[in-house]
């Protein structure tokens, strides 16, 4: 971003924040207009004559009408939070940034590591790219979902079931990060910390790799770590898995770290959104809850990648 770029982007910026906090007292209103409303329909039709009985059916649709509405209250001002509350805070913490709150990296970059079961449906967002304490890298927010078949209970019994219908089922929602090392590792390396739900090997996608027993050795227990295309005379050193310890530990989640050509992936399975708007819309919104939840974060993973670019044996071979 150039720095007249900059300038347009400063100058929108008060903007942007008057159209949030509009967008945020909206949705306050509406929430309050339609508990209000819900709870005077439900007193109206307790007190009807011959309603008595059939008190909760007002209540019930409104319920589901004042949800579609609320719903599409909640997306415009979810949008209008990134791209205020969000982008400016970012902004404070990389340089170089290029944010894009419904881009994200490719779900085939991701698939073609074989790192994740990528399951049936795949949701990619807050695509970030930018220096963070000199370390270039990418990051988006990602969510995958699962059918699975579950069977419904008959209307008429609580012991039968009835034919079984497909539900989507979450199996990973965090963060996938991406760091270009410019060189070739040894080569290719998955690291799987214990609790992992959807690692790719555990739903056998790419059969090349094969399981060591590095995790045998007591530093090593609480993660799997399968290889490929290595020599069988060399395995990953441990100044390597006590970094990635120290990682695991600094981080909210389950982690996965994936070492692929020339690229660092990391994958953090925390199992939510890291730049969504609080689900409280009473409360103000503050850029530094953002700021202080991502740098946090990111100070570990480039903490981890500095450390691994000083290292110059990731590998060791063995006697």
């Amino acid at each position: 971003m150039n720095e007249q770029d900059q300038d347009v982007q400063q100058m929108m910026q008060p903007l942007r924040e008057r159209e949030m906090e509009r967008k945020r007292f909206g949705m306050c209103i509406r929430v309050l207009l339609c508990a209000v409303v819900i709870l005077g329909a439900g007193m109206l039709l307790k007190r009807a004559p011959g309603l008595e009985r059939y008190w909760f059916v007002g209540p019930l649709l409104l319920v589901f009408g004042a949800g579609w509405l609320l719903k599409l209250s909640w997306e415009n001002y979810r949008e209008a939070y990134k791209n205020a509350c969000v982008s400016s805070a970012l902004s404070e913490l990389f340089t170089d940034l290029d944010y894009d709150p419904y881009g994200g990296i490719s779900d085939r970059t991701i698939s073609e590591t074989g790192m994740l079961y990528m399951g049936d449906s795949i949701f990619i967002d807050d695509s970030i790219r930018g220096r963070y304490n000199d370390v270039y890298l990418e990051r988006s927010d990602l969510r995958i979902q699962e059918k699975r078949q579950q069977r419904e209970l008959e209307a008429q019994s609580y012991t039968e079931y009835g034919t079984p219908r497909t539900v989507n089922v979450t199996i990973f929602r965090g963060r996938w990060l991406i760091y270009d090392f410019k060189k070739t590792f040894r080569g290719d390396v998955q690291i799987v910390q214990n609790g992992f739900r959807c690692a790719g090997q555990q739903k056998g996608m790419d059969t090349a790799f094969s399981r060591t027993g590095m995790e045998l050795d007591s530093g090593n227990r609480h993660f799997r770590i399968y290889m490929k295309n290595v020599d069988g005379c060399f395995s990953i050193s441990s100044s390597l898995m006590e970094q990635v310890q120290k990682l695991a530990d600094s981080v909210r989640g389950k982690l996965m770290i994936g070492m692929i050509g020339s690229e660092l992936h990391i994958a953090i399975d925390d199992f939510r959104g890291s730049l969504e708007p609080p689900l409280n819309v009473f409360l103000p919104i503050r850029k530094e809850r953002v700021i202080r939840q991502v740098r946090g974060e990111m100070d570990s993973i480039t903490q981890f990648i500095d450390k691994l670019r000083l290292e110059n044996n990731l590998f060791i071979q063995e006697d």
